[in-house]
């Protein structure tokens, strides 16, 4: 929570692509990573928002991927542009 995140892009992609990933576990940490923030960002921490919601994303989208069978560079061009914009 309290680093901008961006070292984990490369892990989450090369770890769904040789399946060492499982979407339930993308689904959690997505899931602990936006309450992680949520309860930093209440609690008066001061940072950015584009990478938390970028890695979140990237985890939705594997995730989703997953489910899916879709092509992975469609799902993951899609999640690094859907939670971002959702706040546009």
């Amino acid at each position: 929570t309290l680093g901008p995140g961006d070292e984990m892009i490369t892990p989450i992609i090369k770890g769904t692509q040789d399946g060492t990933l499982s979407s339930g576990l993308l689904v959690s940490s997505a899931f602990i990573k936006m309450l992680s923030y949520w309860i930093t960002v209440s609690s008066g921490m001061v940072g950015g928002i584009f990478f938390p919601t970028l890695i979140t994303g990237l985890m939705w989208g594997q995730a989703f991927r997953i489910w899916t069978g879709v092509n992975e560079v469609v799902a993951i061009s899609c999640s690094f542009v859907a939670l971002p914009a959702s706040f546009i």
